[in-house]
């Protein structure tokens, strides 16, 4: 892959490397002066240090000059060579991974055939399109702003000068979109480590949709995306992500991560929906019945009853029973997706209409719908254990044939209002 964006590449995990887990804007790469600096944290003790140098030792490739970077307050200088060893330092995760790939192979292929070793030459040279070093410039500010601050114009400046850009260039937008990718790329990490997404089946398809969503959304701020086959990989990824997800929180998570014009800003929501028990599934069914979330979520997200009707949807689609009669269980999944558009439809959200509805769902929609049976998977069953219909001193799996028809009759005869 032609350099679009930092990261698509190579990991930019720095565990276990040459880095030993430090951020790349943290440890010295190559410097502005010709001596040996490799390896030494900066901190405002290096920037002390570098104090004792003269112009003799400045090294003549950089884009500005000795005088500009004296000019600097120590706090600057400090801005600025962390902006130049994160440039540097991500070129060297670039040059271990192609000589990785290189060594993998018996015969050992030539690293400079590899998409990372063509990314490394384009940061060290920098011959790449005006919008690319744009990016980079942007994500590689991004980086060092999240840490420790906002950039001074002064370090701006030079730093454009060393992206070979112009000192004007306005990067405001780059910036922001570096802020998204990394809030997105946070996101990932964070539904990577959690133990029910251990599996290598789960982290391959996360990994394959991190890097297929970041693709699509830097192409389409460039406005390349003149081919469907773009797209089509994005959703191929997040549909597989989807397809191995099992925990609901997690599947929400996904659908809500802020980059591609989610419905729901998962900064703004995300510590609601973890700290709401139906929430999670609610959303999940609305977003397997096709119901935006946009236009659904100022109605769910403070109705504990509506919830908790759609949560026992969603219990009862996905609890594996469909498999064994076909036609059985397309009946019941097309009963219940009538059940949540009628819900959702409804300018009566209140708990007498849901009931109401749900008394329906176990009745059937249609001429041909037909009455929930009696069995542990059936619609009644499900409707029993969601709590809106008060709480049976037996439950549903251990009543016997006659103790399961007279719930059915309690709940159909139930009050929708009390």
């Amino acid at each position: 892959m032609k350099p679009i964006y930092p990261g698509l590449n190579t990991s930019l995990d720095t565990k276990n490397i040459r880095f030993k887990g430090e951020p790349l804007y943290a440890i010295a790469g190559q410097s502005y002066f010709n001596i040996h600096e490799q390896g030494q944290m900066i901190d405002p003790s290096f920037i002390e240090r570098q104090n004792k140098l003269t112009e003799t030792n400045w090294d003549a490739r950089v884009q500005f000059s000795f005088q500009e970077y004296s000019s600097l307050s120590p706090a600057d200088r400090l801005q600025l060579t962390q902006l130049h060893a994160i440039r540097w330092n991500y070129a060297l995760l670039l040059y271990d991974h192609a000589i990785s790939i290189a060594m993998a192979h018996d015969d050992y292929s030539d690293p400079r055939n590899t998409a990372q070793w063509q990314e490394k030459e384009f940061l060290q040279s920098l011959n790449g399109p005006k919008e690319i070093k744009k990016l980079y410039a942007g994500w590689f500010l991004n980086q060092v702003e999240s840490a420790y601050g906002a950039i001074t114009p002064k370090v701006e400046s030079l730093f454009k000068k060393e992206m070979e850009l112009a000192v004007d260039a306005d990067l405001s937008k780059e910036k922001a979109i570096a802020k998204k990718v990394d809030q997105f790329r946070a996101h990932i990490t964070q539904l990577e480590a959690l133990a029910v997404n251990q599996t290598d089946e789960i982290k391959v398809a996360l990994n394959n949709y991190n890097l297929a969503a970041i693709k699509f959304f830097i192409l389409s701020q460039l406005n390349q995306i003149d081919t469907p086959s773009f797209k089509k990989d994005l959703e191929q990824a997040k549909n597989e992500c989807d397809k191995v997800l099992k925990d609901p929180q997690s599947r929400v998570t996904l659908l809500t991560i802020a980059l591609n014009n989610p419905a729901i800003n998962i900064t703004e929501h995300l510590e609601i929906i973890k700290n709401t028990p139906y929430l999670a599934k609610a959303l999940l069914i609305l977003h397997d019945s096709d119901i935006s979330f946009q236009d659904s979520w100022e109605q769910v997200k403070d109705n504990t009853d509506l919830q908790k009707s759609l949560t026992t949807a969603y219990d009862y689609t996905n609890s594996g029973h469909f498999g064994w009669n076909k036609a059985h269980g397309n009946h019941g999944k097309n009963q219940t997706m009538q059940f949540i558009k009628n819900l959702m439809d409804s300018t009566d959200k209140s708990l007498g209409n849901i009931r109401a509805e749900m008394k329906q769902w176990i009745r059937g929609y249609g001429f041909f719908g037909q009455s929930s049976n009696l069995n542990n998977s059936s619609r009644l069953s499900f409707v029993s254990q969601s709590g809106l219909f008060g709480e049976s001193a037996t439950l549903f799996a251990d009543m016997n044939e006659g103790q399961r028809k007279e719930a059915k009759q309690i709940i159909l005869g139930y009050p929708n209002f009390n």
